[in-house]
């Protein structure tokens, strides 16, 4: 079986984060944590209590408060400026 049968190709990931960039924060936060909860269901991965903790914790404030967060498009600026988000 070819490796590429189980993969998406890199212009399907570029459509769907495209398409994702075009939801408002709170829809890609629900977006976000539908994606992290269908992990959840992968036996192939098992997140360690704290870092599975962590993420809650991170859901959680980001829910409370999306102003706390960072576009995608201005983290990626900023790192390449070698700028701490």
């Amino acid at each position: 079986m070819a490796e590429r049968q189980t993969m998406v190709a890199q212009n399907d990931f570029d459509s769907i984060f495209e398409a994702a960039m075009k939801l408002t924060v709170a829809e890609r936060i629900a977006l976000a944590e539908r994606i992290y909860l269908s992990l959840e269901k992968d036996e192939d991965l098992k997140f360690a209590d704290e870092w599975q903790a962590e993420i809650d914790r991170r859901l959680e404030e980001a829910r409370r408060d999306p102003s706390i967060l960072i576009d995608g498009d201005e983290l990626l600026a900023k790192l390449r400026r070698g700028e701490c988000p």
